[in-house]
């Protein structure tokens, strides 16, 4: 019943079994492991019933729904704080894939409203395989235990752009068609260092925005040190406050790094897609801390790639392989303490 000590508990062997036991409502159970014994996957959970249909979706780590089942009811694991990838079903034996795993565990703690995703540390040199990017999420932060805590992307050689990389914060690229040249950009009147406000040249252009908005914001020039003039510069990064259609004035939360004689303006719209196909957009209030991490030293691109992220940060990191960074669009975040070794260069 609701009052069972942990101790009193009955114990269900695997998640594939637990989640097919159609229990009392209230009911709890020992989960001893996901799949195999000492996986990390163990833990409490309590039977929910009663509810409409649809309302509990299987996630494979924190909420089971029978195979069945209509989502009426469900299995609910019991805890707080951090939730770990070994709940999902990780495996640090440099064999399991672990990319279904790690996105699943980063995709629910987005759905909850945020919190950290942590990799547990492993022993004698094994590592978390993945063989795709993990995707950074807004209000995720990704954490490790320090240089035990090891994932690794091992793919020898690229197929698609990117696959290479351990993490992808936003998926902005240079090339292809998940440039931030690719938003669509409304001219502006000019803007002054550290202003707060911009206006669209148009008016009613700013009713293509809204509140909470992330906007790029970019000068008319184009680089004439990059890719032969072939990228604009940009000056800024920032956050829709107010929309007013009728003067064209769109509020921004962080005043502007630099004067612009003809600025342009686009959002952030999410409707772009990069090579694997994942949705582009800048992920807010995210990062990686205290983990190690590695791709193949000829790698294509660098351990983080490609970019788009707001108010991030990436701490206390260990790197091995190609290059550190091959990041674009990152504004307002830092980097601070990465040790490693890199056969290219540290930023491509």
């Amino acid at each position: 019943g609701a009052t069972d000590t942990l101790s009193a508990l009955p114990e269900v062997t695997t998640l594939a079994t637990l989640r097919e036991l159609s229990w009392a409502n209230g009911r709890r159970a020992w989960l001893r492991c996901h799949t195999s014994a000492g996986d990390g996957g163990h833990g409490v959970f309590r039977r929910v019933t009663g509810a409409a249909p649809g309302t509990y979706t299987h996630n494979g780590g924190t909420i089971l729904v029978a195979a069945a089942g209509d989502g009426s009811a469900a299995w609910l694991r019991e805890f707080t704080g951090r939730v770990s990838i070994k709940w999902f079903g990780a495996k640090g034996d440099s064999v399991t894939i672990n990319d279904d795993a790690i996105d699943a565990t980063a995709s629910y703690v987005e759905s909850v409203g945020g919190g950290i995703v942590s990799v547990p540390a492993l022993n004698d040199e094994n590592y978390y395989r993945v063989t795709n990017p993990i995707l950074w999420r807004n209000n995720v932060i990704f954490e490790g235990e320090g240089y035990g805590s090891f994932i690794k992307n091992d793919r020898t050689s690229s197929v698609t752009d990117g696959d290479q990389s351990v993490f992808r914060p936003g998926g902005y690229s240079e090339s292809g068609t998940n440039r931030v040249d690719d938003e669509t950009f409304y001219a502006c009147s000019a803007a002054t260092l550290g202003d707060r406000s911009i206006t669209t040249t148009v008016a009613a252009n700013a009713g293509n925005f809204a509140i909470d908005d992330v906007v790029f914001i970019r000068s008319n020039v184009k680089d004439p040190n990059y890719m032969n003039h072939e990228r604009y510069t940009y000056q800024d990064i920032n956050v829709v406050t107010s929309v007013n259609a009728g003067t064209g004035i769109l509020g921004l939360r962080y005043p502007l790094y630099d004067t612009i004689a003809a600025p342009y303006i686009a959002k952030s719209s999410g409707t772009l897609t990069d090579a694997l196909g994942n949705a582009v957009q800048i992920v807010r209030n995210c990062g990686v801390k205290n983990l190690r991490l590695e791709n193949h030293y000829d790698a294509t691109r660098g351990i983080f790639n490609h970019g788009g992220a707001l108010e991030y940060f990436i701490e206390n990191i260990w790197v091995n392989g190609s290059s550190a960074f091959s990041l674009n669009a990152m504004c307002r975040g830092f980097v601070k303490n990465v040790w490693g070794r890199v056969s290219k260069k540290v930023l491509d």
